[in-house]
C-alpha cells in the first residue's frame, strides 16, 4: 500500500473518468442529473492546485 500512496490521486482520477464515461454511455440524456457532481469534483481539483501554487510562491517570496 505504501508504494501505491504517491499514485493514489491519479488512480482515483482515472477511475472517476472511466466510471463517468460508462455512466454517460448507459444513461445518455439522463446523465445530466450527475453534472453537478462532476463540476464539484473539478472545482475541488482546481482549488487544491491553487493552494499548492500559493504555498510555493509564498516560499519563493520568503526565500528571496
Amino acid at each position: 500500500m505504501k508504494k501505491l500512496r504517491p499514485y493514489l490521486f491519479p488512480i482515483i482520477l482515472l477511475c472517476s473518468i472511466i466510471i463517468g464515461c460508462i455512466l454517460g454511455i448507459i444513461l445518455k440524456e439522463d446523465a445530466n442529473v450527475l453534472k453537478p457532481l462532476g463540476e464539484i469534483f473539478l472545482n475541488l481539483m482546481y482549488t487544491k492546485n491553487i493552494i499548492i501554487f500559493k504555498i510555493f510562491f509564498d516560499f519563493v517570496c520568503i526565500i528571496s
